[in-house]
């Protein structure tokens, strides 16, 4: 496995490099259904170097001669693959009580993982868990794969249930997660028609984090809807040996699919939400625009608009506490903290004469996924509708100078989309896209509207900010291109990014 790499032909063709084997991104593992150790070796020598895990499928190493499987075994070891038996194979074993008997003849024979799965077998949780800790304790890496084989059963499970189950199997030591699809492609993850389901990625994505899960995905259009959404360095599974090379080239964009998003320059944008969408915007790092559109967002640049010096944002309501020259404001559920002389309102602080001094602020949701946004590798901007193109200048202008990434980054509510933040979220990206700069969208389509101002005011946040006597605020926020100001972090403060 750790033999050097031989040179490739065209080596003077750049290519995005993947990261060196042992890899902990960008796995593929691919379904072996029987292949000769002939073939294994053909394989191997030509597509050995983007092949991660081999996946003896079912229980077909079972009825393998020994001496043969021994011989792929080994040649996929030269090959710098990892050899796994497969989750049916395991589920058979543990109906039969002959788990120790499998494990010991996989030590025999070199096999360096094993799956475990309830697919089929109605074994409980807590069985799932004692299995991968079993195997684990005997020594095995393990991955685990959620998800049930036959559509019916597999649609009645939730996506509660399949996140519990997820968190579950890796704190009992699974090292990483399948996501159940099947060779046909067309359950779990995906629909009948064999087409993701998109908010059940994100949502298991925002939970869990893209690293520790393997999506299978049998078919091409699955793998490059993952690539485009998730990344070339999503982990993908029940991959073909035939299509070993065809996924590298996708993820190197050396195929048509994604020739577009990595060789003709253009900037990548990413779509996140609320707090986990924070996390992945910090680690990712470039310019994040940070987008609360009911109400945060709007005060903040309502506040710097007024001639206010700066705003120094803080996470929690004890720590919204003013200095000299310092106003207060903060809401919690949209309602005005009582300590604090405004709530999260910009009408009412354009009613005010502040010039000079510096806004203390907290909110539900905009604030914390702003702060946790920041990091040494990232711009954080505050947009929304009311300065829809000068944030979009901005963030366009800062990530081609510097050649970095863009995320929105929707606060939403209680870590939720919101109809209010898709819908500026949607302008915002619009207006990059219209600037001519040639953009590679990640993440769900943004919202869009013919009547803004009436669809905040029909949004969830927009029903409570009124019923609370908001309305004003509502309206305001729904407003578009009101300024050229631009708010930006730097180290605690929030300050124009003229300055």
């Amino acid at each position: 496995m750790d033999k050097p790499t031989p040179p490739q032909a065209f080596a003077a063709i750049q290519v995005p490099e993947l990261p060196p084997k042992p890899r902990t991104r960008g796995l593929t593992s691919i379904l072996d259904k029987g292949l000769g150790p002939a073939s294994v070796e053909d394989l191997c020598r030509v597509a050995g170097e983007w092949i991660d895990v081999v996946k003896l499928g079912w229980g077909t190493a079972r009825i393998h001669p020994r001496e043969v499987l021994k011989a792929k075994i080994d040649a996929y070891h030269l090959g710098g693959a990892l050899v796994c038996t497969g989750g049916t194979f395991m589920e058979v074993a543990y109906a039969q009580n002959r788990v120790d008997a499998l494990l010991e003849e996989a030590r025999a024979l070199g096999i360096d993982m094993v799956e475990v799965s309830n697919g089929v077998h109605p074994m409980t949780e807590d069985e799932k868990r004692a299995l991968i800790r079993q195997a684990r304790a005997a020594g095995f890496t393990v991955w685990s794969e959620v998800g049930r084989k036959d559509p019916e059963e597999d649609a009645l499970l939730t996506l509660r249930e399949r996140l519990e189950a997820i968190e579950a199997e890796l704190e009992a030591g699974a090292e990483r997660v399948i996501l159940e699809a099947r060779e046909s492609g067309r359950v779990g993850i995906y629909n009948s028609a064999g087409e993701p389901q998109a908010e059940m990625v994100k949502r298991l994505v925002d939970r869990v984090g893209v690293e520790r899960l393997l999506f299978e995905a049998p078919m091409k259009s699955q793998q490059v809807w993952l690539l485009r959404h998730l990344g070339p360095l999503v982990n993908l599974g029940n991959i073909a040996p035939a299509d070993a090379i065809p996924l590298a080239t996708l993820r190197m964009g050396l195929r048509g699919d994604t020739l577009a998003e990595i060789h003709l320059g253009g900037i990548d944008v990413h779509l996140e939400t609320g707090f986990n969408g924070a996390v992945r915007a910090r680690e990712r790092g470039g310019v994040v625009v940070m987008i609360d559109a009911l109400r945060a967002s709007a005060t903040m640049i309502a506040a710097l608009a007024s001639g206010m010096r700066s705003i120094r944002p803080v996470a929690t309501v004890a720590a919204c506490q003013g200095g000299p020259d310092e106003i207060t404001a903060g809401e919690r559920g949209g309602r005005k903290l009582p300590h604090v002389q405004h709530g999260n309102s910009p009408t009412e602080l354009l009613q005010q004469r502040y010039v000079g001094k510096s806004l203390v602020i907290t909110s539900s949701n905009g604030v914390e996924c702003l702060m946790t946004a920041a990091g040494p590798e990232t711009t954080v901007l505050v947009g929304t509708t009311l300065n829809r193109e000068a944030v979009a200048r901005a963030a366009l202008e800062l990530a081609q100078t510097r050649g970095v990434p863009i995320t929105l980054l929707m606060a939403g509510r209680n870590n939720r989309l919101t109809l209010e933040d898709s819908l500026a979220a949607g302008l915002i990206l619009r207006a990059e896209a219209a600037r001519g700069v040639q953009l590679r969208v990640h993440g769900a389509t943004p919202h869009s509207s013919a009547t803004l101002e009436a669809d905040f005011l029909a949004s969830e946040s927009g029903k409570n900010l009124v019923q609370l006597g908001y309305g004003e605020d509502v309206r305001f926020c729904a407003g578009v291109d009101r300024y050229e100001l631009v708010p930006v972090l730097e180290g605690d403060r929030i300050v124009p990014l003229s300055r």
